[in-house]
């Protein structure tokens, strides 16, 4: 596996801006959250990203919310809590 900096975002926005800055410095960016086995993928050489961004500690990402034009369900959300919803 290759050498790759590890990234932690503070909130969604900044998530935005690490991407924005890797896209532009031409370097590959791979998000991780839960439920994927990016590492796993990483060891076999099938993905090599120069930057990993962890979006595990960005609030609000594992919920469902409504409003009056429809439902939103969080990139972090499981199965388990969605079936509640």
């Amino acid at each position: 596996m290759k050498a790759f900096a590890n990234a932690n975002p503070r909130d969604l926005q900044h998530a935005v801006t690490l991407l924005g800055e890797a896209r532009r410095e031409g370097r590959k960016v791979a998000l991780a959250g839960g439920g994927s086995d990016l590492l796993g993928m990483m060891k076999e050489h099938l993905v090599s990203p120069d930057i990993v961004v962890n979006l595990k500690a960005i609030r609000r990402l594992d919920q469902v919310t409504s409003n009056g034009s429809g439902v939103k369900s969080g990139g972090l959300i499981t199965l388990e809590a969605l079936s509640r919803h």
